[in-house]
Order: structure tokens, then sequence, then C-alpha cells
């Protein structure tokens, strides 16, 4: 994960728009922090959690991970 500061740009505002963050329950601990760092920031942002995943969690349990992208899509109200 070295270098990865490298991809983050300091901001004082929050997206202006909905943003969905999925891990894997057994992702890396840098990645569970970071995510609820970023979720707890970001004010339209929802995060989850898939069980049974790791740092892959598409490819870990597609089907959990599909729904969690399919819910959030589908609770996006256009304004």
């Amino acid at each position: 994960m070295a270098g990865m500061n490298s991809f983050f740009i300091k901001k004082e505002t929050p997206m202006p728009y909905p943003l969905l963050i999925i891990v894997g329950v057994y992702d890396q601990q840098l990645i569970l922090e970071a995510s609820v760092e970023l979720h707890t920031l970001e004010e339209q942002s929802q995060r989850v959690v898939i069980p049974g995943a790791g740092h892959c969690a598409n490819v870990d349990a597609p089907s959990e991970f599909n729904h969690a992208v399919e819910n959030f899509l589908s609770n996006i109200r256009v304004t």
C-alpha cells in the first residue's frame, strides 16, 4: 500500500454526489479504517461491509456485492 497518499487530494468540502464505499469484512485493517473515516467525512456516502469477503469483495462474494450496488443505485434520488 506504499504510495497510496499520492492518490488522495486534501479537500475542504464533501463530494456533491452519492458515494458507495464497499469493503470486505476480511479486508486489510488500513482499508477498513480508511473506509470508516471516508464515510464519516462524506455526507452522502453509504458504507457496506460484505461478510465473508476480503479486499476483492466483488470476487469473494459477488451476490452480496451486486445486491449492495443495486440497492445503492436504486436509492439515488435525482434532484
